[in-house]
């Protein structure tokens, strides 16, 4: 990277050049992966593992913001830089924030409304629910994910789903296979199977019943992983079934 900056650096100062330049200077540009979620679905927990397997993603500093972002970039980091989008059971993903104490900041980052003001927001998850209004704005944020256009294709992942060997397999492949070894990769398929753990958030069915219901019919409709590429549309994974719920 450093002998590139400076080969760069003897070239005529054209837009072009310096526009790389600053690329090159950016600490995020030469990531493998860029993860991103509305959060509460295992982005952190995956992070963690990917970074401890020698593959580098936005997670652990989330320096570009990347991390919870409500509409993807169109371009995304070098070129290859791989997508990934998690997504699942969007009450329990609110309840965590709750359990955790950051559910107004989530909001904040998710929704992308820097105007939602604390004051008035919901002190507590039962209170979130009775309300009924998505403040997290998790359904614009399923929504620009799946059609804002990009320059790179983006894998999604159910995160009920992605410990199952099938969904483990394409979503470790398309995170790992710039920097890992084909042969290597069945043993993080399985050490990343055998990491799964109880889910601590909890919400009661008549939660369920009252709040997005419509978008966990429509996250239930989709795939538990898929690709949508950059120009030819949604590309269900192998050995993946149709239904993610």
């Amino acid at each position: 990277m450093e002998s590139l900056k400076w080969v760069l650096s003897m070239q005529e100062a054209s837009p072009q050049v310096q526009e790389l330049l600053q690329c090159l200077e950016d600490p995020t540009f030469d990531l493998d992966v860029y993860i991103c979620s509305v959060g509460g679905v295992g982005s952190t927990e995956l992070g963690n593992f990917l970074t401890r397997s020698g593959v580098r993603c936005n997670l652990l500093t989330d320096q570009d913001s990347f991390r919870h972002i409500n509409s993807p970039p169109p371009r995304l980091g070098a070129p290859g830089t791989r997508c990934v989008y998690l997504f699942g059971d969007p009450l329990a993903s609110v309840a965590s924030h709750y359990r955790r104490g950051h559910a107004h900041h989530q909001a904040l980052k998710t929704s992308g409304d820097p105007r939602l003001s604390q004051e008035g927001f919901p002190n507590s998850f039962d209170e979130y629910v009775s309300r009924g209004e998505d403040l997290f704005g998790y359904e614009r944020h399923l929504d620009n994910w799946l059609s804002r256009p990009t320059s790179y294709n983006i894998l999604f992942v159910r995160y009920e789903r992605m410990f199952d060997r099938p969904v483990a397999a394409a979503l470790l492949r398309h995170a790992c296979g710039r920097v890992v070894p084909e042969e290597r990769l069945r043993g993080l398929v399985d050490a990343w199977c055998a990491s799964k753990r109880e889910r601590l958030s909890r919400v009661a069915d008549s939660q369920r019943r009252a709040m997005y219901v419509e978008l966990q019919r429509r996250m239930d409709g989709l795939p538990a992983a898929f690709v949508r590429r950059a120009a030819s549309g949604i590309e269900v994974c192998n050995g993946v079934a149709t239904g993610g719920g």
